[in-house]
């Protein structure tokens, strides 16, 4: 009997009859053209040169040659001067985001250089054109880093480390200067009443050592490095600290500088107006300019400082610190009063948060907040630690 097949079903079945015999004579067919290719190929067993190939451009020999071009002459890097440089890093890298960190320690290997070994050397270069690189630098930290601590900027941290340091150098260069300054004075002074004319072997050291170093720093450029150091020095080494010993040690160094400053008001002291006009060249600001842009920086370093606060060991210097400033605040201008009276007020109102204090209490009286355990809710779906009503019998 012939099973009846359903429509659907037809297409799964293989090849009709037609097909089959279609298949067989085109099998036949190709074994004839294998033969006929084989008779040929035994004929003519030598391969024919004249046969056009298929791809003629390959095997073509009459195709001329190239001739050899010339040998390139490699040209010699451009070498560069510390002035341009100095230029590139001024007006391209350090005022881009991107590149600061990279700019910023390019700049402290320049400044290493020149500044420890050849700043004698160079003559094409002078230490005012690093201090207008320098200002740059604290002109983008205060626009997109200062007063915060930033998310992410372990790089800017390390290269304003390094310059940071430098500028350390400079600054107990110009100390150890004054002092050996005063000290050949002095001596000068005595061996004139002597008349002696030989040299003493301290004499002969700080000589030469100032003859190697070749700089002079004036008031304006001292008060200008401890600018750059109130800025940038101290409010980046605190980013991302949590060693009590680093933090006491920058804020003792901070509470010196304000008392420094105090005492240099008692020269002479007045705010004034920083708005000043523009120029392609770098002036350094008068000495009230320096001491008011001084007085900026430290309260913005005050700002990073404040973020601390809510570290209970932060405490023993912090707040001694913003007291001290507190009772200063009349060297402020409006704005920066407003500032560290609310920081003052927030301290006073959250000293003692979360120290202990002792309070008499009552016989069978706690001290602390005693929950009752019949209102606790189910906290677990684990069955060692689940606490419910049904576990005390209610």
């Amino acid at each position: 009997m012939k099973r009846k097949l359903e429509e659907e079903s037809i297409n799964l079945i293989g090849r009709t009859a037609a097909e089959r015999s279609l298949d067989r004579i085109y099998n036949r067919q190709r074994k004839e053209l294998k033969k006929l290719k084989s008779k040929e190929r035994d004929k003519n067993p030598h391969i024919e040169f004249n046969k056009p190939l298929p791809f003629p451009e390959v095997s073509n020999k009459d195709k001329p040659t190239k001739s050899d071009p010339d040998p390139t002459v490699k040209s010699e890097p451009v070498k560069r001067t510390v002035k341009e440089v100095l230029e590139d890093l001024r007006k391209k890298h350090i005022p881009n985001r991107n590149k600061f960190a990279k700019g910023v320690a390019l700049l402290s290997k320049l400044s290493n250089s020149y500044f420890r070994e050849s700043c004698k050397a160079e003559t094409d270069v002078t230490h005012l054109e690093f201090f207008h690189v320098f200002s740059t630098v604290n002109d983008v930290f205060v626009r997109e880093f200062s007063g915060v601590v930033p998310k992410d900027c372990f790089d800017e941290k390390a290269a304003l480390s390094s310059l940071t340091d430098i500028i350390d150098y400079l600054l107990s260069f110009s100390s150890k200067a004054d002092y050996g300054s005063a000290k050949t004075q002095s001596n000068n002074e005595a061996k004139s009443e002597q008349n002696v004319t030989k040299l003493s072997t301290e004499d002969k050291k700080l000589d030469r050592n100032h003859q190697n170093d070749g700089l002079k720093f004036t008031t304006e450029e001292i008060l200008f490095l401890t600018l750059l150091k109130i800025s940038f020095g101290y409010s980046s080494s605190l980013w991302y600290e949590n060693d009590p010993f680093v933090f006491h040690t920058i804020v003792n160094n901070l509470k010196k500088f304000f008392e420094d400053f105090i005492s240099e008001t008692m020269n002479g002291f007045v705010l004034t107006d920083l708005n000043r006009p523009l120029s392609d060249g770098f002036d350094l600001p008068t000495r009230d300019e320096l001491m008011t842009l001084q007085l900026k920086s430290f309260v913005r370093t005050l700002a990073v400082v404040f973020t601390f606060f809510d570290f209970p060991w932060s405490k023993s210097s912090l707040i001694p610190l913003f007291s001290t400033v507190y009772l200063k605040r009349e060297l402020f201008d409006e704005a920066d009063k407003t500032r560290i009276s609310s920081w003052q007020s927030y301290i006073n109102a959250n000293r003692t948060k979360g120290a202990k204090c002792v309070l008499v209490k009552s016989i069978g009286e706690s001290g602390f907040e005693v929950r009752d355990g019949r209102e606790e809710k189910v906290v677990s779906v684990h069955g060692s630690q689940v606490w419910s009503d049904r576990h005390i019998g209610l």
